[in-house]
């Protein structure tokens, strides 16, 4: 209950909006003796003028007022940012008339209350909405995270059926939520070799385990299959009994491209690497006929040596000095008289 101990905590602000003084002084009166602070506006415009500045935990409006009526009235405090989480309630006579009851609860009212009314029951009524708006707002709060999230937040039954589809679920698996709502998660997203995998994860839950992240494939509108890294949560009811499952889902595609792309690029790199030889270290050479002693010890041609420890080839040709100490008459020198 509200205001059950005023010391200990602020009273409650209601705006209650009249044309007609005296009924406002009335609900006025009944309010502050059941511990609320009490703002009043003559009209419409006045509220939304007031409500704007103070933010009330409640409006109670009358439905019956000149120029804005309680019913407009109520439509421009649910359209605007500010004001549209405050609870309201119309006041009215004509409250039997199922015509207005209807147009007020489109228009966004909360409750309705019908004048003349025992003080004891708006008192009543007045703090089971504003204990209303304490729980709901971070139900709200938290229902709207879940709805934006980036990432699909799923719920099922635990044979699969789909019972909440958000944003995120929209955007990476390509459905709208009015196509996935009622369909098995089977038949939509689960590829057909994946089926065995879902129905034991599914199994632990119901056992009332969580299955933290893990790594599977899913299937997009389009057809096409993505990586996808899932956490499996329980979800129970208020008595602790297992009602389904909430699968948070993240497209790790790209992510998975890009560890490959890498891995490929490091592979790559220490092949080459690995063929990469170079000589090094003191190697003994024969100063007469350049032979060079291997790691056995014995020896062997040079461009045999090098050619194994090395990806050099060799093509043979002759220096000039060897040419003329090898070949004199065909390499000598030129007569400087013959030109």
């Amino acid at each position: 209950m509200v205001n059950d101990n005023p010391s200990a905590r602020e009273p409650n602000t209601i705006l209650s909006v009249d044309d007609t003084p005296d009924k406002l002084e009335l609900l006025s009166v009944v309010l502050r003796k059941g511990g609320y602070r009490v703002l009043t506006a003559a009209s419409g415009q006045e509220g939304l003028e007031i409500g704007k500045r103070e933010i009330p935990d409640l409006i109670i409006s009358d439905v019956s007022m000149p120029e804005m009526d309680g019913i407009e009235f109520c439509r421009l405090i649910r359209a605007d940012e500010s004001l549209r989480s405050i609870p309201i309630m119309l006041v009215s006579a004509l409250c039997k008339d199922t015509e207005t009851l209807a147009r007020g609860l489109a228009a966004g009212a909360d409750e309705y209350l019908e004048v003349p009314c025992d003080p004891g029951r708006v008192i009543a009524k007045v703090a089971r909405l504003i204990e209303r708006k304490r729980t709901d707002e971070p139900l709200a709060i938290l229902a709207s995270i879940v709805e934006n999230s980036e990432e699909a937040i799923i719920g099922k039954t635990l044979d699969g059926k789909i019972t909440s589809w958000n944003y995120g679920a929209e955007r990476i698996y390509g459905f709208a939520s009015q196509e996935a709502l009622g369909q098995s998660i089977y038949s939509l997203i689960i590829p057909a070799d994946r089926r065995a995998e879902t129905e034991g994860v599914l199994k632990a839950i119901s056992r009332g385990l969580r299955v933290n992240r893990f790594q599977t494939k899913r299937l997009r509108k389009d057809g096409q299959l993505i990586d996808v890294s899932v956490t499996i949560s329980p979800i129970k009811d208020a008595q602790g009994r297992l009602t389904g499952a909430s699968a948070i889902g993240r497209d790790i595609t790209e992510a998975r491209l890009a560890e490959e792309e890498r891995c490929r690029l490091i592979a790559e790199l220490q092949h080459a690497l690995a063929e990469v030889r170079t000589l090094r270290g003191i190697v003994p050479i024969c100063m007469h006929c350049k032979q060079i002693r291997n790691d056995e010890g014995s020896w062997t041609q040079l461009e045999l040596y090098i050619r194994e420890h090395t990806h050099a080839e060799f093509s043979h040709g002759i220096c000039g000095r060897c040419a003329k100490s090898l070949y004199p008459d065909i390499y000598s020198e030129p007569n400087p008289g013959n030109g």
